[in-house]
Parts: C-alpha cells; sequence; structure tokens
C-alpha cells in the first residue's frame, strides 16, 4: 500500500494539459512546455476524462512515414461527448478519405494504432466555451499554443483539431465550420511556423468530413498565391478548393491549379504531396521559405528547404527531461526509505541530503552530479 501511495503522490506531480495566453508564438523554454517526448507524464485535468480507450498523447506509430494526426479538443466546461472514443471522428475522417480515393484515388495518410484504428488524441483545454469564443482569430493563436505545449510537433506529421464546440465569426457573422491556422514555435534550434488544423464540430455536422479535407489541403499550402486561378488561397472555380463549390466537391478538374497541374513557375503539387497515398516518386513536403515560415508562393521548390525547418522539431528539452530525472530519483529514493522532501522535480537540499545519504549506505561512486549515472545507481537499487 506505501508503493501505491508514493507512485500516485509522484503521478499528481506530472504535467497537466496546459493553457496559453492568447499569443501568435510559443517557446519550448516556458515552464509549462511539455516536450513530445515527454507526453506520457501528461494527466488528465478532470478525472472522469480518464476512461478506456482514451488516451492524452500520440500512441506508439505503426508507421515512420508521414501523416496526420486528429486532436479531440474540448474547452474546461465542455460535455464529454466522447467523440475520439466513439467512432464519431474516425467516421468523419473516413468519409473524407472515400471521396478522395473516388475522385483522385489517393488518400490522406493518418496517423492509426496497432488496431488500425485512426489514432485520436483527447486534450481539454483550461478555458472555458465563452472564454475561447472571446478570443480574437478564431481561437488559432490559443488552440496552436496548446497543441505545442502539449508535445503535438512531430515533423514528420500534421495536425487537425477537433473542437467539439461551435466559434460565431462577428467577421463572417455565422458560426465557422474550419480553418487553417499557424503558429510560431520558438525550439533550441530556431524557430519555424507549425501548420495545423481546427475543426469547429458543432457547425455543420453533415458536411465535417468535407471541413477537415478541405481545410487539411490549405496546411498542405494550397491553394498558392502563384495558381492562375488563385482568390485568396482558394480558387476561383466552381471546386472543393473555392468558395462556391458544385456540390460534387472536385479537384481541380481540369488540372490548372493545384493537382496535377504543369505550373513550371508555381511547382507546388497537392498531387506529389508525402501526406498522401500513394505516395509520388518525387514527392514534396509542406512548404517553408529559407527563414522557416510557411510559404504560400513557392516559385521554386526545394525540398532540402523544408527538411531543414523541420529538423528543428528534433530536440530534448533539457529542462523538461531534468526536471522529470529529478521526480523519478525523488521517488525512487522514498521507496528506498530515505526522505527526499516533496515530490516536486526540484532539485533542493532535502533531495541532495536523501542521495548524499544514499550514497554513504550504499558506498557508489559519484563525481557529485546529478545525472544518468547518478539515476542509474537508485534504479539498480530499486530493483534488489
Amino acid at each position: 500500500m506505501k508503493h501505491i501511495a508514493i507512485l500516485l503522490a509522484f503521478l499528481m506531480t506530472l504535467s497537466s494539459p496546459v493553457v496559453a495566453t492568447d499569443k501568435e508564438w510559443v517557446s519550448y523554454q516556458e515552464g509549462d512546455f511539455t516536450s513530445s517526448s515527454q507526453q506520457n507524464t501528461l494527466i488528465y485535468h478532470n478525472a472522469s476524462d480518464s476512461v478506456q480507450g482514451r488516451s492524452l498523447f500520440d500512441r506508439d506509430d505503426v508507421s515512420s512515414d508521414y501523416q496526420i494526426h486528429a486532436i479531440y479538443l474540448l474547452a474546461s466546461d465542455s460535455k464529454d461527448k466522447r467523440m475520439d472514443i466513439n467512432g464519431k471522428i474516425e467516421s468523419i475522417i473516413t468519409k473524407g478519405n472515400k471521396h478522395l480515393k473516388r475522385i483522385i484515388n489517393k488518400e490522406f495518410k493518418y496517423d492509426l494504432t496497432i488496431e488500425r484504428k485512426i489514432d485520436v488524441s483527447f486534450l481539454r483545454v483550461n478555458k472555458t466555451i465563452e472564454e475561447i469564443q472571446s478570443l480574437e482569430n478564431y481561437a488559432l493563436n490559443y488552440f496552436g499554443n496548446q497543441l505545442i505545449k502539449n508535445g503535438f510537433y512531430h515533423p514528420k506529421k500534421i495536425y487537425t483539431i477537433f473542437y467539439q464546440e461551435n466559434y460565431f465569426s462577428k467577421e463572417l457573422n455565422r458560426n465557422l465550420e474550419g480553418v487553417q491556422g499557424l503558429i510560431k514555435f520558438e525550439t533550441p534550434k530556431g524557430s519555424l511556423e507549425i501548420p495545423f488544423i481546427t475543426n469547429y464540430l458543432s457547425a455543420a455536422p453533415s458536411d465535417l468530413w468535407f471541413v477537415n479535407f478541405h481545410e487539411i489541403i490549405h496546411g498542405l499550402g494550397f491553394i498558392q498565391e502563384c495558381s492562375p486561378n488563385h482568390k485568396e488561397h482558394h480558387v476561383n472555380l466552381i471546386d472543393a478548393m473555392s468558395g462556391y463549390d458544385s456540390g460534387q466537391k472536385l479537384i481541380d478538374i481540369n488540372s490548372q491549379d493545384y493537382y496535377g497541374h504543369s505550373n513550371a513557375d508555381c511547382p507546388l503539387d497537392l498531387k506529389k504531396s508525402v501526406f498522401l497515398y500513394p505516395t509520388e516518386k518525387s514527392p514534396q513536403l509542406i512548404p517553408y521559405d529559407n527563414d522557416c515560415n510557411f510559404d504560400r508562393n513557392v516559385r521554386n521548390y526545394d525540398g532540402s528547404v523544408a527538411l531543414n525547418c523541420l529538423k528543428k522539431l528534433n530536440f530534448v528539452s533539457s529542462a523538461s527531461a531534468f526536471k522529470n530525472g529529478v521526480l523519478e530519483a525523488q521517488m525512487l529514493l522514498t521507496l528506498l526509505g530515505y526522505e527526499p522532501g516533496p515530490m516536486d522535480g526540484v532539485l533542493g537540499s532535502k533531495t541532495k541530503s536523501a542521495f548524499k545519504s544514499f550514497v554513504s549506505k550504499n558506498e557508489v561512486k559519484w563525481d557529485g552530479q546529478f545525472n544518468n549515472t547518478a539515476l542509474n545507481y537508485l534504479r539498480d537499487a530499486s530493483r534488489d
């Protein structure tokens, strides 16, 4: 029983889904940042959200390929309709992919579980529905902050959020169905813009499948400003990517603008996207310029530019890793009968004193630094 109580106390110190201010950027140095490698330390904000089949983090991948990851997002006071585990979000995604398969014989590559189901992560934020509604820019800055701060920034993934509620746009005088956003992310290796999708699930229930795949196409870089029929990131034609679709939701039927086209001075082509299957022999990544800003006007595609930008996402937050190492040490010291003080991830005087007592009693060689070597001493002792 003592071990169970200690473990529960340890778990209570782990990260909860976080709230950020409504700003256009996020930094790995912020105190409430959880790195992608530490996502499994997240805990549920509401105990009632912890239900079988649900995950706060991106589950282990069954493929190392580029893929789209879905997130079910609730406000702090949203009723949990369990759309991530009851098949609702999966049905939206599946219907969109079936449509793509029918009209272009390709599908979006979605992140799957080992059971070959759509991997949908769960995220409840700490702002209420009313507070989110009061945010400008369709709450995109806020959602983007939540995305990154909870560890969703894999270099081979683009994220599509399914927000359960409405968002009324005063500018458009209607409820939004979906929108593509950008969030600037400062990493130890430099900053870059991260595209993501937000679907507002209460806006247009019958068309959610279309809203999601339409916005994903935006998130992949379309419609490019250099496209012949470009108009405000859409095409000025009857098309799935226009503002007045015919109802058939066709994809660049004449291959003029963004799919299977031959515009040499506007080379980004959805047909070649790494996020579509089957993938073409010369696939294209999300477009970035040399400053790692999302590029809406690519005149000369160079995949190495995007690769160099995405490499900035391959990092381990040293502060996060160190805190979790201290937390583990505090738990192990307690299990071994020492008194390291509160399990808070802080290497304070009580934790140092407890570890020195452990070193003295076990006669281990210690250089005075708290590092992996010191932690391994505790791990080995706990197994004896």
